[in-house]
């Protein structure tokens, strides 16, 4: 199911993402950054 590769491709970028810090980045930089 296409679906569920998805869904966990996306689980790792957005868990390495977040060992980078990259969520407190984009939370400081605003919306514009992640849109």
């Amino acid at each position: 199911e296409w679906t569920d590769d998805r869904y966990r491709a996306g689980s790792v970028v957005f868990n390495v993402m977040n060992s980078a810090g990259a969520a407190p980045l984009e939370r400081r930089a605003g919306p514009d950054v992640r849109g």
